[in-house]
C-alpha cells in the first residue's frame, strides 16, 4: 500500500506486480469516482526480442497512488498482417469520450520499420476490454524523422501501405522504463515543475 508517489522508482500495482502502462495517459471518471491509467503493456518486451507492446493495459485508482490492474483494454492480435500484432510499435494510445455515441474512442500510432499508420479503435460496450478495431487512416506524410526531428510538411498524396507481415526485432529495452510523475506548481501565470523524490497528491493545493 502506497501513501505517496516516488518518481523514477519501480511502481507496483495492488497485486505486487510492476505497472505496465507506458506511453500513458490518466483521466478522471466522474461517474465512477475513479482515476483511469492506460498505456502500452511491456510485460513481454525484451531487448533484442520481437515483442514491442502486448496490447494496451489499464488500471484504476481512488487515490492516484494505489492502482488495481484491470487487464487488457485492447488485446494484441495474433495476425502478423494486423497493426495490433505485438511485433509492431504501438505507441502512445490516446482515449477520448464521444458525447454523440456515449462511448470512448482510442487513437493509436503504429510503426513497422519505414511504415507508419494511424488507427482508430472504437469501444464496443462501456469500460470493458471489448473494442471494435477499425483502421481509419493508414498513411503518414513521408520525410518525417523519428520524433518529428527536422520534419518538413509534405502535402502530396501518399500510397497506403500495410504492415509488412513479418516479425520485427527491437533493440530498445523499454521493459525497464520507469514512471516520473511530478506535480505542476504555479508562480503567477508560469507553470513550474520541480524534481521531488516523493510527494503526496493530497498535499497539492
Amino acid at each position: 500500500m502506497y501513501n505517496s508517489i516516488r518518481p523514477g522508482q519501480v511502481w507496483l500495482d495492488t497485486d505486487g506486480k510492476p505497472i505496465q502502462a507506458h506511453g500513458f495517459s490518466v483521466f478522471w471518471n466522474e461517474q465512477e469516482k475513479l482515476w483511469y491509467w492506460y498505456g502500452e503493456n511491456k510485460e513481454f518486451t525484451k531487448k533484442g526480442g520481437t515483442t514491442w507492446t502486448w496490447g494496451i493495459r489499464y488500471y484504476t485508482s481512488k487515490d492516484l497512488c494505489n492502482w488495481d490492474d484491470r487487464g487488457l483494454l485492447i488485446p494484441p492480435s495474433e495476425d502478423l498482417h494486423e497493426p495490433l500484432h505485438p511485433t509492431y510499435c504501438i505507441d502512445r494510445p490516446h482515449i477520448i469520450f464521444c458525447e454523440k455515441t456515449g462511448k470512448y474512442v482510442c487513437w493509436i500510432k503504429v510503426m513497422a520499420g519505414e511504415i507508419a499508420q494511424f488507427m482508430i479503435v472504437m469501444q464496443a460496450d462501456r469500460w470493458m476490454p471489448q473494442w471494435y478495431i477499425k483502421p481509419m487512416a493508414k498513411s503518414i506524410q513521408s520525410g518525417m524523422h523519428r520524433h518529428f526531428k527536422d520534419y518538413k510538411p509534405d502535402t502530396e498524396p501518399k500510397e497506403i501501405r500495410s504492415v509488412p507481415g513479418t516479425l520485427q526485432k527491437h533493440n530498445e529495452n523499454t521493459f525497464q522504463s520507469r514512471y516520473v510523475w511530478l506535480p505542476i506548481e504555479w508562480e503567477g501565470d508560469k507553470p513550474v515543475i520541480r524534481w521531488q523524490k516523493e510527494w503526496r497528491p493530497e498535499e497539492l493545493k
